[in-house]
Order: structure tokens, then sequence, then C-alpha cells
């Protein structure tokens, strides 16, 4: 089996397609869904210096996966529309689109759509600035559980932490060989 195709759409987090909860200015006020209004502070705005530690991220935990996940890939391209906007993705299994928000953990996921095989093909990662290191980190990393943390919500769009908790807790030593087959 060939492995997984990801693909990032970083429009949202870029501020190149609109977010009403990412916030871009101080003093933005944001209207949350039980009307309650918050105002953005310093701390709620990603820096270019995060963004790219991101981006860095993402690119180093792609690598990962595609080294580790093998998939049935998808014959047909993926199409996504957002804002009356239609995006055709080919040659990929999983979209990825990222995005900021100052609530929250780390990073948060969210599975959008899935295929004819059950798996997750467009799925959100929304990040929290207040989080978010100013360096792309690696698994080798050991400052912090930036690289861990965002490593996990991946695995938890691709439907693997059922997986991942009968091995850890099971068969701790099969994790690696299991996982490839879990697709």
């Amino acid at each position: 089996m060939p492995q997984i195709r990801i693909s990032v759409n970083y429009d949202m987090l870029e501020g190149k397609v609109y977010d009403p909860l990412s916030c871009r200015s101080i003093g933005q006020k944001i209207k949350l869904d039980n009307n309650e209004i918050h105002i953005c502070e310093n701390k709620d705005i990603l820096t270019e210096k995060q963004l790219l530690a991101i981006k860095g991220t993402m690119e180093n935990a792609i690598r990962f996966l595609r080294n580790t996940i093998k998939v049935q890939s998808r014959l047909d391209p993926i199409k996504i529309v957002h804002d009356n906007i239609q995006q055709v993705y080919s040659d990929t299994d999983l979209i990825i689109v990222c995005t900021y928000q100052y609530v929250g953990c780390l990073a948060d996921e969210t599975s959008i759509a899935n295929d004819y095989y059950s798996r997750t093909i467009l799925a959100r990662i929304c990040f929290n600035p207040l989080y978010v290191p100013d360096e792309a980190v690696d698994e080798s990393d050991d400052k912090n559980s930036f690289f861990t943390q965002f490593y996990m919500n991946l695995f938890i769009l691709l439907d693997f932490m059922w997986m991942i908790s009968i091995n850890i807790i099971h068969k701790e030593a099969q994790f690696h060989i299991r996982i490839l087959f879990v697709i």
C-alpha cells in the first residue's frame, strides 16, 4: 500500500480566509455562540514566528505520518467549498485546514468529512496562540509537549485513538506494527 498523502490548507491561519473566531488585532471584538463578547488581547494573536512554527511542525508531523501510515489511495479529488469558493485537491487522501482561536487547549481537532473507506478526508485543526512555540518542533523535541499534543490530535483526526489506547494498554510492544494497518 502507498503512503498517506496529506494536503494542508493554511488560508484561515494566514488570514486569507475569514475566521470569525480568530483574533487579528488588539481590541477586536469576537461574538461567541452564547452571545458573550471577547475583546482580543496581544496573547490571542498569532505571531509570524508562531505561524512559521506551526507550518514547520506540521511538515515534521506529516513527514512522520507518511513514513508510518499506508492507505488505499483515493482516486477521486476532494472538493471543499468555503464562502462560495470551491477548491479541488487531487492526489491527496486527507486535507487539513488550519486555523487559530484564543480559547481552548493547545490544539483542537474536528473531523469534517469521511469517505467511502470510512476515514477522515477533511479535518480542521485549531491552535491556541497561547501554547504555540516560536520554533518548529518534531518528535525529538523534549522542551515542551507541543509536538506530542499536536501529533496526538492528528491521530484523533485519523480515527486512530481506539488503536492507540488498545496497544498502549494491552500490547505496547506491537504499537508501531499495528498502526500500519489501521486505515
